[in-house]
């Protein structure tokens, strides 16, 4: 496990190299003097080496959802936000390192659980293949299928986002990737449209690989998909802290943690932060994240899709150490 602290990431070097790549000033402020924006990080060490991975990762699961409740009880949040008829699509993530089938069901449980949703009611899909149902989720991408339901709309947007889904909820995987620096919850949206292309020719739906991916605020600013979305659940078991496409087992870090909250923006900021605070804990020297993820600053400043001003997010760290980061 890290032994980086929240003060430490704040104001350490991981911060410092942060601040640069995202445009942030030296003198930025510590996170949550002024919050507006909540993020649960939970972590729990070896999870992914427990008796009952899925039973751990359901309880941190509830650990982040109950905190985001400010109550006692997990089920709280979900009752609050879902209802019984919901039909939930999980926006899942299975490039460069998947989004596990362990989050996945502790998800769907928790719908069916906690909320009644019914079990053909909860669907996992990423580009045009997914699953419905429980079975289906706990198989993962292997046990997934293609079919109308996972096509796309004339619009180029995924048909369970556009037409079946009442209800989204964003898994993204944690990694570093080299076109927009990172690849959080913004940018796990790519996979629920189609007709796109990274030369962003003539005739391409949508248009967003220019300026390292800067206007890739614009899925999540769209009805069918930011318009629908209710959580972002991000993976961050085992973050992949290099750039890819390609992946080497030896840049994948077994981090042990979920990253959980309404704000995408704020979201995906906890993440970037993660992540360079892990290649710089590797380096033992700051390795700044390139190309700059400047995706996360536009979706605030351009888009207005959440905060991306540490001051203004509450980051409750818990788990094992709730002072480690």
């Amino acid at each position: 496990m890290s032994s980086i602290t929240r003060r430490d990431f704040v104001r350490g070097t991981a911060m410092g190299a942060l601040g640069a790549v995202l445009g942030l000033g030296s003198q930025r402020p510590a996170w949550g003097q002024d919050p507006a924006s909540q993020v649960v990080l939970v972590r729990r060490a070896g999870v992914l080496e427990a008796d009952d991975p899925a039973a751990a990762v359901r309880e941190m699961l509830d650990q982040a959802c109950a905190a985001l409740a400010r109550s006692e009880d997990a089920a709280a949040y979900w009752s609050a936000n879902f209802a019984e008829d919901d039909r939930v699509g999980l926006k899942a993530n299975v490039m460069m390192n998947h989004a596990r089938p362990e989050i996945l069901t502790a998800i769907h449980d928790s719908l069916t659980e906690y909320v009644g949703v019914a079990d053909d009611h909860v669907a996992a899909w990423d580009r045009a293949s997914g699953g419905v149902g429980r079975e289906a989720l706990a198989a993962g991408e292997g046990g997934w299928g293609r079919g109308e339901l996972f096509g796309h709309t004339e619009g180029s947007i995924s048909r369970v986002a556009a037409e079946w889904a009442t209800g989204l909820i964003n898994v993204p995987s944690l990694k570093c990737h080299w076109l927009s620096g990172v690849a959080i919850g913004l940018k796990n949206w790519c996979g629920a449209v189609t007709n796109i292309s990274v030369q962003d020719g003539p005739g391409t739906a949508f248009q967003f690989h220019g300026d390292a991916c800067a206007d890739i605020g614009m899925f999540e600013a769209l009805p069918e998909l930011g318009g629908k979305s209710r959580l972002v659940v991000v993976d961050a078991l085992e973050p992949y802290y290099e750039l890819g496409p390609q992946t080497d087992p030896e840049f994948f870090h077994p981090y042990g943690a979920l990253i959980v909250g309404e704000d995408p923006v704020a979201v995906d900021l906890v993440g970037t932060s993660v992540l360079q605070g892990i290649r710089d804990q590797v380096a033992g020297e700051p390795w700044p994240i390139n190309p700059p993820p400047k995706h996360v600053t536009v979706a605030d400043t351009k888009y207005g899709l959440g905060t991306s001003d540490p001051a203004h997010i509450e980051l409750l760290t818990l788990g094992d150490d709730p002072e480690v980061l």
